[in-house]
């Protein structure tokens, strides 16, 4: 079977799956927008009357930026314990990361099991089996970002907040508890943080996800990277690759120093890693009676 056998197969599938996994983002993210417009009122609360206060809003120059700042925004990081009580956890930019790591644990490990066990034997090379499901893997990760921020621009226009650069300093302060270093961000660099950047990072972090579930269960897999995400909102270090998808942490918004450009090749760097590893990890696996050892070490 040719890999783009591998992916029609996958495609047809995954077809229910990803309708699904479609459906729930794109729920999450009229959710997550309905929270954005109610904080955002909230800065700007004047008059007891919710009609007012939207009339308000609309003449503060909210624009779309401040709106993905508050969907990729993040946390940015303690300077020491003492803030914890006033610091504001990301629950629901975590959330989006665990959902979407959610839908590419188990990618691997289906065709090693069951009837999916037919499809990898009948593949000449098992590299070709393993390409295929790193790019299902990314075309997952792609779809999700795709419905959560094409939703997110739609919610946004519809609210009247264009497509300007603009950092509206009230609303940065009231999600993140400090003030902005910029007023402005150009539209390249938004571009980059707010999207590109957040597809690139989950996307690499899902491929080391599913090259651990050739190494242990799906479930061990999926918490080892659920950890690795949140122990990187409290440490700001490249070495947790999460703080790339984290936009206020970003140089174009002068609070920290992570470089876009030095995420992209990180990413790039690791998802090559993890096809290496993959690759070299199928050739060594001994396929048939998996599912037997695998009963044997329950724990893993």
């Amino acid at each position: 079977m040719r890999s783009f056998n591998l992916l029609r197969y996958d495609l047809k599938k995954n077809e229910r799956t990803a309708r699904i996994e479609g459906l729930s983002v794109l729920l999450l993210s009229i959710f997550y927008y309905i929270f954005f417009y109610m904080d955002t009122l909230h800065c700007f609360w004047r008059t007891p009357t919710i009609k007012e206060n939207m009339k308000i809003l609309a003449q503060q120059n909210v624009s779309m930026t401040d709106s993905f700042l508050y969907l990729t925004g993040g946390m940015l990081p303690m300077q020491d314990l003492s803030e914890a009580a006033d610091v504001q956890y990301p629950v629901k930019w975590l959330v989006i990361q665990l959902l979407i790591l959610f839908f590419t644990a188990e990618f691997a490990r289906e065709d090693i099991s069951g009837g999916g066990l037919q499809i990898l034997t009948r593949v000449h090379k098992q590299g070709q089996w393993w390409l295929s499901k790193c790019i299902w893997n990314l075309i997952t990760v792609c779809q999700a970002y795709v419905i959560l921020f094409l939703t997110w621009m739609i919610c946004s226009l519809l609210t009247g907040l264009g497509f300007r650069g603009t950092i509206n300093d009230l609303c940065f302060q009231g999600v993140f508890n400090t003030s902005p270093a910029v007023g402005e961000i150009s539209a390249g660099q938004a571009v980059l943080i707010f999207i590109i950047l957040p597809i690139f990072t989950t996307g690499a972090i899902s491929l080391v996800q599913m090259t651990l579930t050739l190494f242990v269960r799906p479930v061990m897999a999926y918490l080892i990277s659920a950890i690795y995400s949140i122990l990187g909102i409290f440490a700001a270090s490249p070495a947790f690759l999460i703080n790339y998808a984290m936009s206020t942490r970003s140089r174009a918004c002068g609070l920290y120093r992570f470089s876009p450009g030095t995420g992209l090749c990180l990413c790039v760097i690791l998802m090559a890693c993890a096809f290496v590893i993959g690759n070299m990890r199928l050739m060594t696996m001994d396929i048939i009676n998996l599912p037997h050892m695998e009963k044997e070490r329950s724990w893993l």
